[in-house]
């Protein structure tokens, strides 16, 4: 036993560590939108086609080499050939040269199974023909003892090899002949591999303990060649993919057309079918009225030479395959497709082209549909396509998928982008019609202020909205005279902020509008000493004042429900990517940054989406975490930018909660107002026939003093918290919530029996009347 020669390698039991690399199609974007400067490497230079030598990026560095198209490439499949280098067919013979010594045996004879063929075949030791010719037996159609051990996967003792109806043709060899036979399969996982004949010409008959002896040495050897056929097909699949994506990141960046889609399927088949030896591999695309139609195909597809109504038909047949390959939904592997009664022959006889095997998957979307099927036809060295053409073309599939996704992606970001910039067009004309109207010019030259407008608790008396106006101008020229543009442009903008405001909102209007911006003037102008660029001040105003433009009182998980196209302006912050650019276009209307320069321009851009962006409760959350952790460790600078934006972040998210700072009694009934808002969504989701969360459902309006006690506790306290850290003098924000705090938990637990007095509309509208707010 000490003399059987064993293949072993440290890969054996980490192939299955290998991992399948794919594309994500965020680093596809950001190559689209930055490809950098990246070196393309002599490997992949090699790989790619002349096309895109071509059309590379100037930022590309190429190497100094000579360029090979990517469908040249080829990738030798050596099942027979460890990773070391060992002849594994040199292995199978020298096992069974020890089962020879082992068993005293006159000698072997060593068959392998070709699965592709379905027949066994002698190899003999110098691993070339014998004589000249292969010897070989049909597994479906011969009777010989190899063959059925081969079919069967089963070892066989016989004494006599011409008496037995299972193999009656006996070993078949001519004039060779052996009284006394042990045959025994070398498999492979479940799969025979290769057959060894052991023989004897001195009439001794083999028994159980040779049996047992060759049947471990034949798994020994089985499992060699399991593992290294694991091995090899692994680091195909890898040196695929590794050729693929380095092709896919490179070209896909300069594919950004409908024609660009026809390029990159065009270059993949021609590499496939090179890998694959087909005659011919297509992509069949998926129109929108769900008919298959030819995309690209190899320059070799024997069909292209047809003429036109031959290769009409041609089309139409292979069509009907991929429609079939489409429905499946898997890898399909038609061995004859010619025989397949499924299939008409007659074209085949009529265009003298025959469709043998057919090799197939379908290009899947994420959404369950298809972009089409990619399809190799008549396999050229073999008669069927093996499981390693599976791989292979199972991961050109998955490429052409993620291609197809991303440029789809760019058309249609391109599309939305020209139908954007129209739209803001119509949205700047109606903006001009609206708001030609008197009151534009209705402000006047001297702007009253009350003594208590500068505190946190200022509460404007202004239920028709006519000094509220007034109010926003004077924190603008007061705050900042020499930036405040020509009056006229700074009205218009308040005016088309007061219009964009929907004024059925009971929370989300003008007054919630003017609560913020009123809030961040107080923080601005008592912190002079940290706040002192204007362009910064100014555009934290803006963002104060349109943070929640146009909000239709719907949160986004009843968007999602209906789908509305809002939510697809941004992954994780739609509402707030409405309003941001909502805000840029009444900016760009009202003309009221005429007065700053490019760099200043930037500027104000960068810390207006920041803050708009910023007011968001998801990332207001990460924002806390932030900044409490610097303040923790002692590393807080104003100096550094990244954390004045999380002061801005903290700042806009205060002036939201600045209602829990007012007086109790509008504390009370605005915390009445937002819950107005959010039981009439409540409502418009029961007409959906669905069951709204708690907090937007009208039957827990008794909860409300409970979640309102929660709220201030866990959310609105350290904010201010941590704000009065930062700059002191917003402690009355702080002080202010504990007072609510303290109100809300009182109604919660029913020890405050005197309260605030209630709007009676606010009232009536969340306990009776709900579903009549309009939200439009």
């Amino acid at each position: 036993m000490s003399r059987t020669i064993r293949y072993s390698s440290d890969e054996d039991n980490t192939y299955d560590k290998w991992r399948t690399k794919t594309i994500i199609l965020d680093q596809l974007r950001l190559r689209h939108t930055d490809v950098g400067n990246f070196i393309v490497g002599e490997k992949m230079m090699q790989l790619l086609t002349p096309f895109v030598y071509e059309k590379l990026s100037p930022n590309v560095s190429l190497t100094n080499v000579k360029i090979k198209a990517l469908a040249e490439t080829p990738i030798p499949i050596l099942l027979w050939e460890s990773p070391d280098g060992i002849n594994l067919l040199k292995t199978l013979h020298n096992t069974a040269e020890e089962m020879k010594f082992i068993t005293k045996s006159a000698g072997y004879i060593l068959y392998l199974v070709d699965d592709i063929r379905n027949e066994i075949y002698i190899c003999n030791k110098n691993l070339e023909e014998v004589n000249g010719r292969r010897y070989a037996w049909a597994i479906d159609r011969e009777k010989t003892i190899a063959v059925y051990v081969a079919k069967e996967k089963k070892a066989i003792i016989r004494n006599d090899s011409l008496i037995d109806a299972r193999f009656p043709e006996g070993q078949d060899l001519g004039d060779f002949f052996a009284s006394n036979i042990l045959t025994i399969p070398v498999k492979d996982d479940s799969t025979c591999v290769a057959v060894i004949e052991l023989y004897r010409v001195d009439g001794v008959s083999y028994d159980e303990n040779d049996l047992g002896i060759t049947t471990y040495l034949a798994e020994l050897a089985g499992d060699v060649i399991a593992g290294n056929k694991n091995i090899v097909g692994i680091r195909m699949e890898n040196e695929i993919n590794d050729i693929l994506l380095e092709y896919t990141v490179t070209t896909l960046p300069i594919q950004t057309s409908q024609e660009g889609e026809f390029v990159y399927a065009q270059h993949l088949v021609n590499y496939a079918s090179n890998l694959l030896n087909s005659s011919s591999v297509t992509f069949f695309s998926l129109k929108d009225n769900g008919l298959l139609k030819v995309m690209g195909t190899n320059k070799g597809n024997p069909a292209l030479k047809l003429n036109p109504h031959k290769k009409k038909l041609r089309i139409a047949k292979e069509i009907e395959i991929a429609d079939i390959i489409r429905n499946s939904r898997s890898i399909v592997n038609f061995a004859d497709v010619f025989n397949d009664p499924r299939f008409d022959k007659s074209v085949d006889r009529h265009i003298g082209l025959l469709i043998r095997s057919v090799l197939g998957c379908g290009i899947n979307k994420k959404n369950g549909q298809h972009f089409g099927v990619l399809m190799a036809i008549n396999k050229q060295t073999d008669h069927k396509y093996t499981p390693t053409d599976e791989m292979i073309i199972e991961t050109f599939a998955k490429y052409l998928t993620i291609g197809l996704e991303y440029m789809s992606e760019v058309i249609n970001h391109s599309e939305q982008r020209r139908t954007n910039n129209a739209l803001e067009g119509v949205l700047i004309h109606q903006l001009s019609k609206r708001l030609k109207t008197p009151e534009v010019f209705s402000w006047e030259e001297t702007v009253y202020i009350p003594n208590e407008f500068h505190e946190y608790t200022f509460v404007p008396d202004d239920p028709e909205l006519l000094e509220i106006p007034k109010y926003i101008y004077y924190i603008f020229n007061s705050l900042l005279p020499k930036l405040v543009p020509n009056k006229n442009n700074l009205y218009t903008l308040i005016f088309a902020a007061k219009k964009i405001y929907r004024e059925e909102n009971r929370f989300h209007n003008f007054h919630h509008a003017f609560k913020c911006v009123h809030a961040m003037y107080l923080i601005l102008k008592q912190h002079p000493e940290v706040f002192d660029d204007n362009i910064e001040k100014y555009a934290m105003l803006m963002a104060a004042l349109l943070h929640d433009c146009d909000h239709r009182g719907l949160s986004i998980k009843y968007l999602e429900l209906v789908s509305h196209p809002m939510i697809n302006r941004s992954l994780s912050t739609p509402l707030e990517a409405y309003h941001y650019q909502l805000g840029k276009l009444i900016l760009k209307y009202s003309k009221v940054l005429e007065q700053f320069d490019a760099e200043e321009l930037v500027v104000f851009g960068r810390v207006f989406k920041e803050s708009v962006m910023g007011s968001n409760l998801s990332l207001y959350m990460k924002t806390y975490t932030k900044i409490k952790n610097l303040l923790e460790t002692d590393e807080f600078d104003w100096h550094n930018e990244d954390h004045r934006g999380l002061v801005r972040g903290i700042a806009i998210v205060s002036t939201d909660f600045a209602g829990f700072a007012k007086p109790l009694e509008h504390t009370y009934n605005l915390s009445y107002a937002l819950y107005a808002e959010y039981f009439a969504e409540g409502e418009k989701i029961k007409e959906l026939g669905l069951k709204p969360p708690p907090i937007l459902d009208n039957d827990t309006y008794n909860e409300i003093p409970t979640r309102e006690a929660t709220f201030c506790s866990a959310v609105v306290l350290p904010c201010y918290e941590i704000l009065m850290k930062i700059l002191p003098n917003t402690t009355p924000l702080y002080l202010n919530s504990t007072k609510a705090l303290k109100m809300w938990t009182q109604v919660a637990d029913g020890t405050q029996t005197v309260l605030p007095n209630q709007s009676e509309d606010i009232l009536s509208q969340i306990v009776g009347d709900s579903s009549s707010t309009s939200t439009n």
